[in-house]
């Protein structure tokens, strides 16, 4: 059975309060420096290859809420600046600064909902085929109304994932239920954290992010192997299926509760619910990549083997 799920308020203003940070970074290309070679003092121009090699810069919740897998090739320099200085620049420069912005790539830009008011930060709109778009710095979105960064920020935040879910099966684990169909507050947690936390019961586990290597070795730990040619239609409670690609990268990961049903997240952002999912879903999701299964070891006797 199909459910709604919703962020509460007091997620909501989790998001909001993380969302934006600190620190402003503006994108720009190779040619567009030029335009702006008189304002950059007190600014760092940092190289995109620094940029992304800096430990501090790509901090999850940084590279989420700026996304940086976004960001167009073309970005050659990036702008670390104090969250007033673009509040210095001309109207004409903040409205060329954050045009850029949006060609881009950059996170921060928000649609505008239907019958919103934005005529306060109308140098910060940009639109595009029609559509009113709103970038974000920091200093804007501190004197922004607390309602009216909520009513922006619940709206952009359907546009990453579907707010539905499918109905626990009877026999869900207690720790899986108390997170199934619900939303993070904090950046940060995989697919691969989600499904080693359904494992191992380790509560901590659903907030990080979880690369390969661990995840494989936690699957071991947790005395998983893989189930060669484990067809679908026998896949039992407690299995972990995974997806990867040509070269063995695992690119999704997601754990069978039974009943053909799956505790999954789909991102790493505080957008992406932990919930509840089909498994049809998940196949045609992920369908262009080859799929393998883990399933928990047994003993002699057919029983799990615990440790």
């Amino acid at each position: 059975m199909t459910i709604m799920i919703q962020p509460s308020a007091e997620q909501i203003s989790a998001w909001v309060n993380a969302y934006v940070p600190g620190k402003d970074f503006y994108f720009l290309r190779e040619t567009d420096l030029d335009r702006f070679r008189d304002d950059l003092a007190g600014v760092l121009v940092v190289p995109r290859d620094e940029f992304f090699k800096h430990p501090s810069y790509r901090q999850v919740g940084l590279a989420n809420s700026y996304e940086h897998w976004n960001i167009s090739q073309e970005a050659a320099y990036v702008l670390v600046a104090h969250p007033e200085w673009i509040t210095w620049l001309s109207a004409a420069k903040k409205q060329d600064l954050n045009a850029l912005q949006v060609e881009i790539g950059r996170g921060l830009v928000l649609p505008v909902p239907s019958g919103q008011s934005l005529a306060e930060w109308y140098e910060h709109l940009v639109e595009v085929q029609g559509e009113s778009y709103l970038v974000l710095h920091r200093a804007m979105w501190s004197r922004m109304p607390d309602e009216m960064r909520s009513v922006l920020l619940a709206g952009y935040a359907k546009e990453w994932d579907d707010w539905t879910g499918q109905a626990l099966p009877d026999r869900t684990p207690a720790h899986i239920r108390r997170y199934a169909n619900t939303f993070p507050v904090t950046s940060g947690s995989n697919c691969l954290a989600a499904t080693l936390f359904a494992v191992s019961g380790q509560e901590w586990f659903v907030s990080e992010w979880v690369h390969q290597q661990t995840f494989l070795k936690g699957l071991e730990q947790a005395h998983y192997g893989l189930a060669d040619q484990k067809d679908e239609s026998r896949l039992d409670a407690g299995d972990v299926v995974t997806w990867v690609n040509a070269d063995g990268i695992i690119q999704h990961a997601s754990y069978h509760v039974g009943d053909g049903m799956f505790f999954n997240k789909n991102g790493q952002t505080f957008f992406h619910p932990w919930k509840i999912v089909e498994w049809d879903d998940l196949k045609e999701q992920w369908a262009g990549y080859s799929r393998r299964t883990y399933e928990k070891k047994r003993g002699p006797e057919g029983e799990e083997i615990d440790r």
